[in-house]
């Protein structure tokens, strides 16, 4: 069931239990030679969870080899193929996955992505410990090569448990963002009320975290969600970023007073990061 603003402006949500998940990947044709990976670590889930796992895949666009796959997949677990066919993008083609959703929660994730072994007893158990909650995000590593589901390749980032109120998120938005958009499970009710996922070119999954805060709190863990396949230009741009993490800091911390005096009058406490000589 889900929550309604009260007269006096309060929140009231009452949720059951979640007892299951879905995951939903949108397949592109660019990615669809790692997909096999991604069933792998599936299964790997399947196998080692009391809990209930789905795997909806929609089609983001034709492919001349997606017959083999789906019956490669289908092999080895019990999956729903939808064959959308057409490049409608990435939140249409999710959304039309959360009609075959059979999960109480919903986790979206990439044709090259592999989810991250026993993702599912922890994010259910974090939702378990906030139960008013209505989506809780985790973190994320990169892959390059082909992974294992054995192994430990994710770095746990520090300072990563926090609690958004109702509405909180829109409201204290801040650069950089303070956890990743597109590392957020959510109860499928919210997303239905929703109406899934919006087509925001590039900014659908910051905009459904916060149309969800309206509906309840979100909840930020260091809990491994998945390993995304870094691409060479993501790699490019990550070892940009670690060698200028200076300037990015100083610049974001810039920003974020810019904003704070603008809307408020005052600014952030303190110095702003210094730059190395």
């Amino acid at each position: 069931m889900l929550g309604a603003h009260l007269a006096d402006n309060t929140y009231m949500t009452t949720y059951v239990d979640p007892a299951s998940i879905t995951f939903i990947t949108a397949l592109d044709p660019v990615r669809a030679e790692y997909v096999h990976e991604t069933a792998d670590f599936v299964l790997h889930e399947v196998e080692n969870t009391k809990y209930p796992v789905q795997w909806v895949i929609v089609e983001d666009g034709p492919h001349s080899s997606w017959r083999p796959i789906a019956d490669d997949i289908w092999s080895k677990l019990d999956a729903v193929w939808d064959c959308q066919g057409a490049h409608a993008g990435v939140a249409a083609a999710r959304t039309r996955g959360l009609a075959h959703a059979t999960g109480d929660l919903v986790f979206a994730m990439d044709g090259d992505d592999v989810v991250s072994p026993g993702m599912t007893d922890m994010i259910i158990d974090a939702f378990k410990a906030n139960p008013d909650a209505v989506a809780v995000a985790g973190v994320n590593s990169g892959i390059i090569g082909k992974p294992t589901p054995v192994q430990s390749i994710h770095v746990i980032k520090e300072g990563m448990e926090r609690r958004f109120e109702v509405d909180e998120l829109p409201r204290s938005w801040i650069s950089p963002f303070p956890f990743h958009p597109g590392l957020v499970v959510y109860r499928k009710d919210v997303l239905l009320r929703l109406n899934g996922w919006p087509a925001l070119a590039g900014g659908d999954d910051r905009a459904l975290v916060f149309a969800a805060n309206a509906f309840g709190p979100v909840i930020t863990t260091k809990i491994p969600v998945l390993s995304h396949r870094m691409w060479k230009n993501q790699i490019m741009s990550h070892d940009f970023y670690v060698t200028n993490r200076p300037v990015y800091q100083r610049l974001s911390w810039l920003f974020s007073d810019a904003r704070l005096r603008h809307s408020t009058g005052e600014g952030l406490a303190g110095e702003p990061p210094s730059l190395p000589l």
